[in-house]
């Protein structure tokens, strides 16, 4: 058996999946030429696979692990979605992380967090105008729009700080404690309506792309927040410049962008009262630890020939 390891954990994980399983080929192939090499006699991949490595493998793949939570790469992948090859990936790695980073955001709009930093780097002390554009969180509405393992992690957090929660999910779900409803897409309207804050968890599919456009910002309530942690390419960008601009909106952060890297010139970076992450709300120590200990159950798995874990649909795209 061989797997091709396009995503590598690390030299130390590595000699521990070849010490456990001898008699497996663990092959690392960092570059395009390796892996369009290696993949052709493989059984399994762990990476976001290429089409071109895709395409180019032999009957015996049979897996790809993506190291992600989301799998739209490989949903994009027209000969992956025909194929019977099995898609997992790594989601509940990420989840606490990302759902701190999530309140992180928030607080640093709620709380004017930036501004406090900026004064403190110019010595100004700011007290009295800063005060006065302070907001609590506690007893307002939050809409989560995906409640995957991201989106329940958030809505745990948001019910910590005593907020009401509504949930928005394609999937007929049981609301998670202290999660007041969870609504289906049709329902989306309605519940951005209600919504103080907004956090957007849900994975970009062909139904989410550009999900929150123009007129549904406009559905938001007036000097709400919004947050988007998941993907970008689901939030109209020039749409959410224009409404905080105008004063439409409180605030929004973003920690995924349409395009990343972000443009020197992305009128992004200078969108008032936006606070703007490099896609890394899912990075820790921890969060690593996680990733690469659910990935081992499952080359355990697959080795193994036992049920693998976190199986995706491409069709669906998650």
């Amino acid at each position: 058996m061989k797997i091709v390891i396009g995503t590598g954990p690390g030299d130390e994980v590595v000699a521990a999946w070849r010490e456990e399983f001898p008699d497996v080929e663990f092959v690392p192939a960092s570059t395009d030429e390796e892996q369009l090499l290696e993949v052709e006699d493989a059984d399994g991949y762990i990476g976001r696979i290429s089409r071109d490595a895709f395409r180019g493998a032999g009957p015996r793949l049979r897996w790809v692990h993506s190291t992600g939570a989301g799998i739209e790469t490989l949903a994009a992948i027209p000969e992956l979605v025909e194929s019977d090859v099995t898609v997992t990936n790594t989601r509940g790695g990420h989840a606490a992380t990302i759902a701190e980073h999530t309140f992180g955001l928030l607080l640093t709009l709620t709380r004017r967090l930036h501004d406090l930093h900026d004064n403190q780097r110019q010595h100004v002390w700011g007290r009295g105008a800063v005060r006065g554009a302070m907001t609590a969180v506690t007893g307002s509405t939050m809409v989560i729009v995906g409640l995957g393992n991201i989106g329940r992690a958030i809505a745990r957090r948001a019910v910590g700080f005593e907020m009401r929660v509504i949930g928005v999910d394609v999937r007929p779900v049981e609301p998670p404690p202290g999660v007041e409803a969870v609504w289906g897409p049709d329902r989306l309207d309605e519940a951005l309506g209600q919504a103080d804050v907004l956090a957007i968890a849900t994975p970009l599919t062909t139904e989410t792309r550009g999900m929150i456009d123009a007129r549904r910002i406009g559905l938001l309530k007036p000097q709400s927040y919004l947050l988007c942690i998941s993907r970008g390419g689901i939030v109209d960008e020039p749409a959410l410049i224009e409404a905080l601009r105008a004063g439409r909106l409180a605030g929004a952060g973003l920690d995924v962008q349409a395009t990343e890297p972000m443009a020197p010139d992305d009128p992004l970076w200078d969108a008032p009262n936006l606070v703007l992450t490099p896609h890394c709300s899912g990075a820790s120590r921890q969060t690593t630890k996680l990733v690469w200990q659910l990935t081992t159950d499952n080359v355990r798995r697959f080795v193994t020939g036992q049920p693998l874990m976190n199986v995706c649909d491409p069709r669906a795209g998650f």
